[in-house]
């Protein structure tokens, strides 16, 4: 909910705006390039750590807390 006259509120408000457009590709700027290819580099190191994560498990590295 935007609280009128303040800032930070409203700054994140159009930064979500504009991180929803890069999502979707509507936004093909400069920035939003950047941004999608930030985006993308967390996403696969994600999926790594994940992956690792389970082989971890497999491999009888971790256990599982019961």
């Amino acid at each position: 909910m935007d609280v009128p006259g303040h800032r930070s509120t409203n700054w994140m408000g159009t930064f979500e705006r504009f991180a929803v457009n890069v999502i979707y590709g509507r936004d093909r700027s400069f920035k939003a390039r950047m941004l999608g290819a930030f985006l993308r580099v967390l996403s696969l190191l994600y999926g790594c750590i994940v992956l690792l994560r389970s082989a971890l498990y497999r491999w009888g590295i971790l256990r599982a807390q019961h």
